[in-house]
């Protein structure tokens, strides 16, 4: 399971949307158990959620159990949205 630490700009994560991968462009810890991440799906729309440590059951098993990073990408410091 990916641990919020791994949630930065440029990972490449499966989980966030189901059957997506999302590129993180922003992501902020908010306390020890959050991380606020606004990302860009492959359709190109952009999205943010608050990712918890501990998930709540949900009906979405990506969520829980297949949070994964893909791909961690050097990111330039002018790449934006």
């Amino acid at each position: 399971m990916l641990k919020l630490e791994d949630i930065k700009r440029g990972s490449q994560i499966v989980g966030l949307v189901p059957k997506a991968i999302a590129t993180i462009s922003v992501a902020e810890m908010v306390g020890e158990n959050a991380v606020s991440a606004i990302y860009k799906l492959s359709d190109g729309s952009i999205k943010e959620r608050m990712v918890y440590r501990e998930e709540p059951d949900s009906d979405d098993d990506c969520i829980n159990k297949n949070l994964a990073v893909l791909l961690q990408k050097a990111v330039r410091p002018e790449e934006t949205l």
